[in-house]
């Protein structure tokens, strides 16, 4: 069934609850890319403004919106929360300009999803959730929580004002499946690296080839790193080096992946070739291809790969630079490398190489790293590092963000096991999850506080792919006010 684009009306699809896809809509609207969130900063302050609820901007641009005591006679001391910025990635062939263009929503087959780039579901429905229910004339009251430049590096979370806010129970909203409560997540650590090659004046009889596969499914880099998925870099090197065994090659540059928390879904380079070796360099490079496709099987049955000349180059990497790129890109580890022992089927470790840049004489290659064990988070710091320190590369590591440690027996589990019960008809399901949540850090911000975080069913984040269901999201809604009932009765 062909997709059919939505206005600002979700009354006209039959979309429920109508409250929230109204605003989703509408954020839909509004660019918010990771650092870009004055827009919707804006959005929720004049709404605030509108409802004459009491809000505050901290010093990083967190929004904290309170709705008790008076707007409202039962203080719940819940907080919920959500992140305003959302990633920002579209298919090559896209056209559209994340700094102006609204994206451009579509309901198919009972989902939402967008036109060749992200739907912002990734945690836009969060926001809308949370904007709808402030838009209620309920009785419950509770805070809300807006937070800055999580896609980037959970700034928001990390730089919220002590004090600010005053609830006993963190409910995130950024999690992406029906009917789980999730009580734990991995903590992250990335890994920049740059290796200085040496450029030489291109040779009279080469030419220049360019070589572009595309067509990867990418993804989240944490929740679905373990789907088999392959990483475009990584393919890339495989072909590069194989190509390189047969023929003299010379890099001119090389550019993939963009987000460090996606799995690159396309990588281009440019290699320098002798004259006489380009259709050898074109059968070599598809065959190669071929062979990675036949491995990856229904993983990566789309992708695909382009082998054609380009314009002449006054120079390119040396030999011996071309030589040692590729091979400490072939050499960087991608995808799982431990299982949780704790909870069955959960990844406990994994990396993702997440881009590739040329910046002149200099190459930058970014790794995002996550573990729920701080032991194993280091182990893979210190392979990277090692890895580097062969290769005679530049390495920069950050201090990362930390675990959370699962509490599955809090209260507030409790509570929200119940209101997941009442709403489906279904036992809740308990688990821990492999992608980075801010539930971790603002536990360490707020003292005292229990946390969940439970979200509907969103597929494809992070990738053009992005879609989120709808059923699930009116799911959510009712569980959420159901959670509000039982502890406002509790109280």
């Amino acid at each position: 069934m062909a997709g059919t684009e939505v206005n600002k009306n979700p009354e006209n699809y039959g979309l429920k609850p109508e409250l929230v896809w109204r605003f989703f809509f509408d954020i839909s609207r509004i660019p918010r890319c990771s650092g870009n969130e004055s827009g919707i900063r804006d959005y929720i302050r004049k709404f605030c403004e509108r409802k004459n609820l009491k809000y505050v901007v901290d010093n990083s641009g967190n929004v904290v919106v309170h709705k008790f005591p008076g707007n409202s006679s039962k203080d719940t001391g819940i907080i919920f929360q959500s992140h305003m910025d959302m990633v920002c990635e579209k298919n090559s062939d896209c056209t559209h300009d994340f700094s102006r263009d609204p994206i451009r929503v579509e309901v198919v087959d009972g989902w939402v999803r967008a036109r060749g780039t992200t739907l912002g579901a990734d945690n836009g429905i969060g926001v809308a959730v949370m904007l709808a229910m402030l838009e209620e004339d309920s009785d419950y009251g509770f805070e809300c929580l807006f937070t800055v430049e999580e896609e980037t590096g959970l700034r928001g979370a990390f730089e919220l004002e002590p004090g600010i806010l005053e609830g006993r129970y963190l409910i995130n909203l950024d999690t992406e499946s029906e009917g789980i409560i999730y009580v734990g997540c991995a903590g992250g650590r990335d890994s920049d690296m740059v290796i200085t090659v040496e450029r030489i004046p291109s040779e009279i009889d080469s030419k220049v080839m360019k070589l572009h596969v595309y067509g990867f499914k990418g993804g989240h880099s944490g929740a679905e790193i373990h789907l088999g998925r392959e990483n475009a870099i990584r393919a890339m090197a495989r072909i590069l080096y194989q190509i390189g065994r047969v023929v003299s090659l010379k890099l001119v540059d090389i550019s993939g992946g963009d987000k460090h928390n996606a799995i690159p879904r396309e990588c281009m380079c440019r290699i320098s070739v002798n004259r006489y070796s380009t259709q050898l360099v074109r059968e070599l490079a598809i065959h190669y291809f071929d062979m990675i496709k036949t491995e990856l099987g229904e993983f990566e049955s789309d992708i695909r790969i382009g082998v054609d000349e380009d314009k002449s180059v006054n120079e390119t990497m040396d030999y011996e630079s071309t030589k040692k790129l590729i091979n400490f890109v072939l050499s960087l580890p991608h995808g799982v490398l431990q299982m949780s022992p704790a909870f069955k089927g959960l990844v406990q470790s994994s990396t993702n190489i997440s881009s590739i840049k040329t910046e002149g004489n200099r190459i930058r290659i970014h790794s995002s790293h996550r573990s729920s064990s701080d032991s194993a988070l280091q182990w893979i710091a210190d392979a990277h590092r090692a890895l580097s320190e062969l290769a005679g590369a530049v390495i920069n590591q950050d201090a990362g963000y930390p675990a959370w440690q699962p509490e599955p027996e809090s209260n507030l589990v409790g509570i929200a096991r119940k209101a997941i019960e009442k709403v489906t008809g279904k036992e809740a399901q308990i688990r821990a999850i492999h992608a980075g949540l801010e539930c971790g850090i603002l536990k360490r911000r707020i003292e005292g506080i229990e946390a969940i975080s439970i979200g509907p069913t969103i597929i494809g984040a992070h990738s053009p792919e992005e879609k989120v269901n709808i059923r699930s999201v009116e799911v959510l809604w009712n569980v959420i006010k159901e959670i509000l009932t039982i502890v406002s009765k509790g109280s």
